[in-house]
C-alpha cells in the first residue's frame, strides 16, 4: 500500500481523514493499515476513535515535533468533524514544550474562551520554566 492508495481507499474517507493527516505525517502506511485492520474487527465503527488513536500514536512516536508542523495539527484540530475530539487535539498540542510560542499566542486570541484559557495556561507555565 502506498499514500496514493491510502487516500483512496474508502476507509480513509469514511474515517474523515484529510491529506493534512498524512502531510503531518499522523497518517503513514503502517498506521493506516493497523487502524484498518481494527476497524475491520467491528469492535469500534466511530471514526472519531480512529483519528483520536492515530493521533496519540503520532504524540507517542515524537518526543519533538519541528515547529512547521505545528500549524498543520492546528489546522487539524480547527477543523475536525467532532468539535470535541478537535479540541483534545488543540488542547495537547498547545501544552506541548515544544509548542511555538507564536501559535500559543495565535489561540488566545481565539472565539473558544476555553481553548483561550487554555493557551494562557500553557504561555504562563511556559514562561515559568523559562524562567
Amino acid at each position: 500500500m502506498n499514500y496514493d492508495e491510502i487516500i483512496e481507499d474508502p476507509l480513509f474517507t469514511e474515517l474523515q481523514f484529510s491529506e493534512e493527516w498524512i502531510e503531518a505525517e499522523i497518517i503513514n502506511i503502517e498506521v493506516f493499515a493497523s487502524i484498518k485492520k481494527e476497524y475491520i474487527k467491528g469492535e469500534d465503527h466511530r471514526a472519531e476513535h480512529h483519528r483520536w488513536k492515530a493521533f496519540r500514536l503520532f504524540l507517542q512516536a515524537n518526543d519533538s515535533i519541528p515547529e512547521e508542523k505545528f500549524n498543520i495539527l492546528y489546522y487539524i484540530g480547527k477543523n475536525d468533524s467532532d468539535y470535541s475530539m478537535g479540541r483534545a487535539i488543540l488542547f495537547d498540542i498547545l501544552k506541548r514544550s515544544d509548542c511555538p510560542l507564536e501559535l500559543i499566542d495565535k489561540t488566545l486570541n481565539d472565539n473558544d474562551v476555553t481553548l483561550a484559557r487554555h493557551a494562557l495556561k500553557c504561555k504562563s507555565k511556559r514562561l515559568k520554566h523559562l524562567q
